[in-house]
């Protein structure tokens, strides 16, 4: 069963998210591409399934995972702190 919450992030995770987005901006890709990279990192992962509404959200995904972030995203993200609990 799905969990939903109405509740805002608290501002620590919020400030993590838009420091790893500064980051992948500085590697020339976006949070939402990391973000559908990331899983696949792992050797046990061979899929991510990602929710979309409609054809635009499709092609929009389907162009974020052709175009992975670089390999060096990952070094300056675990270097900074910002891979991990």
């Amino acid at each position: 069963m799905p969990i939903c919450s109405d509740q805002e992030a608290p501002s620590r995770l919020v400030q993590r998210a838009a420091a790893i987005a500064d980051v992948c901006a500085e590697h020339g890709t976006t949070l939402p591409a990391a973000a559908i990279a990331f899983p696949l990192r792992a050797d046990v992962v061979t899929s991510v399934v990602i929710g979309m509404r409609g054809t635009d959200q499709v092609a929009c995904t389907m162009a974020r995972y052709d175009a992975p972030p670089p390999d060096a995203l990952w070094a300056d993200l675990e270097s900074r702190g910002l891979l991990g609990n």
